[in-house]
């Protein structure tokens, strides 16, 4: 974050997931927003200094707005309540994205078996990635069912091996 905020410019823009944020780097991060200064360590000068910044894009997403304290969500002048996606707005996502990053897939079916297995469109954005991972490790120019297979496979052991529950 120190980087975005000390070397960006007004095109640049930082994502934060307000959900794993502890209450004193919330209370940091109103105060670094406030303030419109980074505190960041200069190893030059070998001594810590404040570096104004403006004009740069923060983007705080929760699952829960009653864990952010007012004193920070005050601080962002623009509020969007999203509701969950159902898996034909999962799937129309799904299909932008391969459209816009000019993928290629192996059944417009798949797309839809990609959404349909996904709780949210995280996960099933999880699942692209990891079946595109798979794919290129294997040389391979067309993503097809068994990438996506495979990547579901190792999606759920890295949920069980987290400890998370498995949906």
């Amino acid at each position: 974050m120190h980087s975005f905020l000390g070397e960006g410019d007004e095109f640049s823009s930082y994502y934060i997931d307000g959900d794993k944020l502890n209450s004193n780097n919330q209370l940091q991060l109103s105060k670094i927003i406030k303030e419109k200064k980074v505190f960041y360590y200069d190893v030059s000068s070998m001594s810590w200094e404040k570096k104004p910044f403006e004009n740069r894009l923060i983007i705080l997403s929760t699952s829960n707005v009653d864990k952010i304290p007012h004193i920070l969500l005050k601080k962002f002048k623009i509020q969007v309540r999203l509701k969950p996606l159902n898996a034909s707005e999962i799937e129309l996502s799904l299909r932008q994205r391969i459209k816009l990053l000019n993928l290629k897939i192996s059944s417009e079916e798949l797309v839809g078996k990609i959404a349909q297995c996904s709780s949210d469109i995280g996960q099933a954005m999880e699942v692209l990635v990891m079946s595109l991972r798979i794919m290129k490790s294997r040389n391979e120019k067309i993503t097809s069912e068994k990438h996506v297979n495979y990547a579901l496979r190792l999606l759920n052991e890295n949920m069980k091996a987290a400890g998370k529950p498995v949906g």
